[in-house]
C-alpha cells in the first residue's frame, strides 16, 4: 500500500504512537519520523531538558516550528507528541497534510504504560518520582479529559487498550483502506 499523505498519529503519552508508527512505517514500507525524537535531534536538548530549561511555551513553540518541516517532506508515518494537538495551528496543519490516526486508551492503561518512564515531563515535574502514583494518576485523567475533544477531531479513531502493536497497525491500514 502506497500513502499519498502523511499518516499522523496522535493520542495521549502511552498510547503507542512511536511504536505503532515504527510499525506501520515496517508494514507499508514508509518513512517514519516521531516528532518528539526529531526535535530532539534538532536543538540537542531531551524533552524533558527543554520543559526544565525553557518551559512547556517555548516547546510547544519548537513543536510547531518542527511539525511545520517535517509535513513538508513527501508522506510519511509521523508520531506526535501526546500534546501536539492542543495548538489549532498544529490541528489545522495535520489536518491539511494527512489522515489524522487517533490511539485511544482508557487512562489505566495509560498509566500502566507510562509507569516506569520518568522522562515524561507533565507527569514527572521536578520533584515527583515514579512513587507519586496519586499525583500521575490524577494527571493522566485531567490531561486526557482536557485534550480528548481535540484527539477526536480525526479521520480514524483505534482503542490500543487490548491490542498488541501489530494489531494496532492491521486496525489502521484496514480503516484506512475502507476511506479510500
Amino acid at each position: 500500500m502506497n500513502i499519498e499523505r502523511h499518516l499522523i498519529l496522535i493520542g495521549f503519552m502511552g498510547s503507542g504512537k512511536s511504536s505503532v508508527g515504527r510499525e506501520l512505517a515496517k508494514i507499508l514500507q514508509q518513512p517514519f519520523i516521531d516528532l518528539d525524537e526529531y526535535i530532539e535531534q534538532q536543538t540537542g536538548l531531551t524533552i524533558a531538558n527543554i520543559f526544565a530549561q525553557q518551559g512547556e511555551d517555548v516547546f510547544r513553540q519548537l513543536e510547531t516550528r518542527f511539525l511545520k518541516e517535517v509535513l513538508k517532506n513527501p508522506p510519511h508515518i509521523v508520531s506526535t507528541g501526546g500534546g501536539t494537538i492542543i495548538s489549532e495551528e498544529n490541528r489545522r496543519l495535520m489536518e491539511a497534510s494527512g489522515y489524522v490516526v487517533f490511539l485511544d486508551a482508557g487512562w489505566e492503561t495509560l498509566a500502566e504504560r507510562t509507569a516506569s518512564s520518568c522522562s515524561r515531563p507533565l507527569l514527572y515535574p521536578s520533584g515527583k518520582t515514579a512513587a507519586d502514583k496519586q499525583f500521575r494518576h490524577q494527571k493522566i485523567k485531567d490531561l486526557l479529559n482536557e485534550r480528548r475533544p481535540f484527539y477526536e477531531r480525526c479521520h480514524i479513531k483505534i482503542i490500543t487498550d487490548n491490542l498488541s502493536i501489530h494489531q494496532a497497525a492491521r486496525k489502521i491500514i484496514q480503516q484506512l483502506l475502507q476511506t479510500d
